[in-house]
């Protein structure tokens, strides 16, 4: 299996926030770009510790937290015991949308992964509703943008987002053209380095400017390393910072991404990774455009 960042800190804030915005928007169309696997086998790792073992271990703390889907989703998928598998983000989409999505389309590169989700949806009857195509998602995200209105919801997930496909474009590009279309979007971000993450958020307003989208329309927050700095952290939880842009969402979506963010932070408030290294992290909402 190719992938190895499932449940660790990057998939916390994303599939945290992002299982409560699907729930608050509801679309009838939901397209994926970067599934992957349909499940994962968690096992006691450091980076797991750190990550979903650490969200389920303090929950009670964060009544938030606590009450979200994404903690209810992972309750109900390990039938309310011990966690021992980690849905991918298709199946969470696939069991929080599946009762009023009319559509769903998954993309990945990787053959495996694709026959692994097609598997899910093949047992769990949901084949009418869910295709897996198995090529390039930047092209076909593009194209499909033209065909889709406000009740469509993209959720853009590649670790990459500034590099340019075979045809030029980025997932970034896709991004802006989903917002400047009035498409529902999500792209998450990753970066390691301070430099790297200013990088991004430069090419994110840029990009706005250069497509004249309202700043209004798009929202994008960040949960990194409070000693995120010039160079690599001396440790690497999978990742030391990622962020998740969201555009032409309603306001109380955007409002429960600030909550869940906040209680991030508190939930890495004093931890420490492998039990060595300080590791707290910081919440960081650094573009946030409320209309007036």
């Amino acid at each position: 299996m190719a992938y190895r960042h499932f449940g660790r800190s990057g998939d916390i804030w994303k599939h945290l926030p992002l299982a409560q915005i699907l729930h608050i928007e509801r679309p009838a169309t939901y397209i994926e770009t970067n599934a992957a696997y349909a499940t994962y086998q968690l096992e006691h790792t450091p980076e797991l510790e750190y990550g979903v073992f650490r969200l389920m271990a303090h929950r009670t703390e964060l009544p938030q937290i606590a009450a979200s889907r994404y903690v209810h989703l992972l309750t109900a998928f390990n039938h309310g015991d011990a966690l021992r598998t980690y849905p991918g983000s298709a199946v969470q989409a696939l069991a929080l949308l599946g009762e009023w999505a009319g559509r769903m389309v998954f993309y990945d590169l990787d053959p495996d992964a694709v026959a692994s989700l097609e598997r899910y949806i093949e047992v769990k009857g949901k084949d009418h509703l869910a295709t897996v195509r198995c090529e390039d998602s930047i092209d076909a995200a593009w194209a499909m943008i033209d065909t889709l209105g406000p009740s469509a919801f993209i959720h853009f997930d590649p670790y990459l987002v500034l590099q340019p496909g075979p045809s030029g474009r980025s997932y970034l590009d896709c991004f802006i053209k989903a917002a400047a279309g009035g498409v529902r979007a999500a792209l998450w971000y990753g970066f390691m380095t301070r430099p790297e993450q200013k990088r991004i958020r430069a090419a994110l307003i840029a990009a706005l400017k250069e497509a004249r989208v309202p700043s209004t329309k798009v929202h994008a927050m960040e949960l990194h390393l409070a000693r995120l700095g010039e160079v690599l952290p001396p440790f690497n939880p999978g990742i030391a910072g990622c962020g998740l842009a969201v555009a032409n969402l309603r306001g109380s979506s955007i409002d429960a991404m600030e909550v869940l963010g906040r209680e991030c932070e508190a939930l890495y408030r004093g931890a420490r990774y492998a039990d060595r290294f300080e590791a707290d992290q910081v919440f960081a909402p650094w573009f946030v455009n409320r209309p007036r």
